[in-house]
């Protein structure tokens, strides 16, 4: 079940579950999620990222943008982060999923990565990819996507306690190392 309208202002104001005074539901649906100014882009490099590997340091450029906007050329793609911190909840799971007015330009803010799981705390990476043909600028701060909230259908769930637990930026494919 979506949690939406005066449940959902509720269940935010009693949980904090979006960080920041201002994160109000959009149409009563959703919570809106902003864009921080820390990204990670992957460097070209020859060979290939190989999936299951931790991505190797020196493939990695992290930036603090230093401008207004976050510029992202046709086909590319950076990981950023929300500007607020997620709690999410016991009992609840967050969708998340690229604002309707910024995917009619193109770009999309999850790789079908956005999912907060219940216990979840803190940044939620976006995986930013332009998709169209033109040079998008996204203004640092504005709110690029939309996080619904679903109860979940028992009240014992599962309680994330993962890798990416308290994040405070983007964070690249993390793969447990083998003992």
């Amino acid at each position: 079940m979506v949690v939406v309208g005066e449940q959902l202002l509720g269940l935010n104001k009693q949980f904090s579950i979006v960080s920041r005074e201002l994160a109000l539901p959009e149409e009563d649906f959703s919570l809106a999620l902003g864009l921080d100014s820390v990204i990670k882009r992957y460097k070209p490099m020859e060979g290939a990222l190989i999936f299951g590997q931790e991505v190797p340091p020196e493939a990695i450029i992290e930036e603090r943008l230093q401008v207004p906007y976050l510029t992202i050329k046709p086909s590319e793609a950076v990981l950023a982060c929300s500007v607020e911190s997620v709690r999410m909840p016991e009992g609840f799971f967050g969708l998340v999923q690229t604002k309707g007015s910024l995917a009619r330009l193109f770009i999309t803010i999850t790789c079908c990565d956005g999912q907060v799981e219940p216990g979840y705390e803190g940044k939620v990476t976006f995986e930013i990819a332009n998709l169209g043909s033109n040079a998008i600028s996204i203004p640092i701060r504005a709110k690029i996507a939309q996080m619904y909230v679903l109860r979940c259908s028992s009240r014992r769930t599962p309680v994330y306690r993962g890798k990416y637990q308290n994040a405070k930026g983007p964070t690249t494919a993390l793969f447990p190392t083998e003992a």
